[in-house]
C-alpha cells in the first residue's frame, strides 16, 4: 500500500511528537502566510496543506526525506526546506519579513478588512487603523463592523480552547431551547473536526421537519437579542431593524471614539429582515470564564500603540467570534458537510461531484439537470459520489482522499 496513505490513518499525534514537530509547523505556516500576502495562492495553499499534514503526523520527523515519503503534500521542494530547518534550526530569511508583508498582514488580520483594502491603505503609506480612519471616515461609517474588528483585534486572533467552545455552545443551545424547545443547535467547524483550539465557534440552527428559514432566522434573532440582554453578546456584526434599535448607540459610540461625527438618524443596516446568519462577538460571564493560557495571549498579534485607544480586548476574559447560521431540515446533511469543512475537503468533494457530472453545494447534491439527488443524509451523499463515509475528525486529512481521484 502507498506509504503516504498509511501514515494518515495512524492514531492522532502524541503530545511529544507534536512538540518536536512544532518548529516545522510554524515555519510552513509563515511561508504560507508570506505567499498569501504576495497573492500567490497556489504556493500559499501548498505550504498550508503540508503544514496540516505535519500537524496530523503522529511521529517525530527526523528528515526531509521521511516527511516526503510519509506525509501527503510534502513534495521534494518542501522536503528540502524541512531538511534545512532540521539541520539549521530555521530557514534563511524566514524571519525577515518585508515591511510590505508586515503592514498588509497587520491590516488583513482585522475583521472586515480584505486584501484589496489593505493594499490600498499600504499604497497610501498608512500604517495604522487610526490613520486609515482619518483618511477614509466614510468607509468606517458604511462598513462599521470594522470598528469592532479593530476593538477586539487581539481577542479575535487568540485561539479558543475546546472547553471554551463547548461552554459557549451550551449557553447558546440552552437559550435556544428556552425560546423554542424544538430548536436544535449543533457545533460544527474545526470543533466538530476535533481541534483542540479553534478560531471561532460555528453553530448550526435547525428545526425537525421545518424548511422555513425565515422562521428559523427569526428564532436566531431572538436568541441573539436575549444573549445580548444577558451580557453574553458584546457586539453584532450585521443588523436587522430590531437589532439596530438595540445596538446603534454602541456603533455611534465607537465612531465618536474615532472622532467621526455621525447623525443620530444614520442608517447602519439594509432593512433585510430575513437573515440566515448572525455574526456575534461573545463573552462568557464571570462565573463561566474558562482558564485562558497567558502564553496564548502573549503570542497574539498586538495592535499598534497608536491604535490601542480603541481596544476592548481582555487577557482575562476575551471576546470570541461566534457565528449562528441555519438550514432547512431537508438540507441538514449537505449543510453539515459545508459548515464542518475544512475548505480543502469541501473543494475535493465538490470536484469529485463535478467529475461525475454532478454539482454539490450547501443545499444538496444535484444532477446535470439541476434535479436534487440528496440533501438530508451526509452518508447518502457520500454513497452517490462512490465514496466511503468520512467522519468529521478524519476530514482534516484531505490529500489522502484526493489521491483517489
Amino acid at each position: 500500500p502507498d506509504s503516504k496513505a498509511v501514515c494518515l490513518v495512524r492514531s492522532s499525534p502524541t503530545d511529544e511528537a507534536k512538540k518536536e514537530n512544532e518548529k516545522l509547523v510554524q515555519a510552513l505556516g509563515k511561508l504560507s502566510k508570506r505567499y498569501e500576502m504576495k497573492g500567490d495562492q497556489f504556493r500559499a495553499r501548498g505550504y498550508n496543506l503540508a503544514k496540516i499534514g505535519i500537524q496530523q503526523y503522529p511521529f517525530k520527523i527526523e528528515s526531509g526525506e521521511q516527511a516526503r515519503q510519509e506525509i501527503s503534500n510534502v513534495g521534494p521542494s518542501i522536503a528540502k526546506k524541512i531538511q534545512t530547518i532540521l539541520e539549521n534550526g530555521s530557514l534563511p530569511g524566514l524571519l525577515e519579513a518585508f515591511d510590505l508583508e508586515k503592514n498588509l498582514e497587520y491590516f488583513v488580520k482585522c475583521y472586515n478588512v480584505g486584501m484589496y483594502r489593505a493594499k490600498n491603505w499600504d499604497a497610501l503609506q498608512l500604517k495604522t487603523f487610526a490613520e486609515a480612519c482619518d483618511r477614509f471616515a466614510n468607509f468606517f461609517v458604511t462598513d462599521w463592523p470594522i470598528l469592532f474588528g479593530w476593538s477586539y483585534y487581539e481577542d479575535w486572533l487568540m485561539p479558543i480552547s475546546r472547553e471554551e467552545c463547548k461552554r459557549i455552545s451550551i449557553i447558546v443551545r440552552k437559550e435556544a431551547q428556552l425560546l423554542d424547545p424544538e430548536l436544535r443547535v449543533e457545533t460544527l467547524g474545526s470543533y466538530c473536526r476535533g481541534f483542540e483550539q479553534c478560531g471561532d465557534v460555528d453553530l448550526l440552527f435547525y428545526k425537525p421537519n421545518c424548511n422555513d428559514c425565515t422562521q428559523i432566522g427569526g428564532a436566531m434573532e431572538n436568541v441573539s437579542i436575549a444573549l445580548y440582554a444577558k451580557g453574553y453578546v458584546q457586539c453584532f456584526l450585521q443588523l436587522t431593524a430590531r437589532i439596530d434599535e438595540l445596538f446603534r448607540e454602541r456603533i455611534i459610540e465607537q465612531l465618536k471614539k474615532c472622532h467621526i461625527k455621525i447623525s443620530q438618524n444614520a442608517q447602519f443596516h439594509d432593512r433585510s429582515e430575513n437573515l440566515r446568519k448572525f455574526l456575534l462577538g461573545f463573552k462568557l460571564v464571570d462565573e463561566e470564564k474558562c482558564h485562558i493560557e497567558r502564553q496564548n495571549f502573549r503570542l497574539t498579534p498586538k495592535l499598534n500603540s497608536k491604535d490601542q485607544f480603541m481596544s476592548l480586548s481582555s487577557e482575562e476574559n476575551p471576546c470570541r467570534r461566534v457565528d449562528l447560521f441555519c438550514c432547512k431540515y431537508s438540507e441538514l446533511g449537505s449543510a453539515r458537510l459545508h459548515w464542518t469543512g475544512p475548505k480543502e475537503f469541501n473543494r475535493w468533494l465538490r470536484l469529485k461531484a463535478i467529475n461525475k457530472g454532478l454539482k454539490l453545494t450547501q443545499h444538496g447534491l444535484f444532477d446535470s439537470s439541476n434535479i436534487l439527488l440528496e440533501s438530508f443524509s451526509e452518508r447518502r451523499i457520500f454513497e452517490l459520489l462512490d465514496e466511503e463515509y468520512i467522519a468529521p475528525i478524519e476530514r482534516n486529512n484531505v490529500v489522502k482522499k484526493r489521491q483517489k481521484l
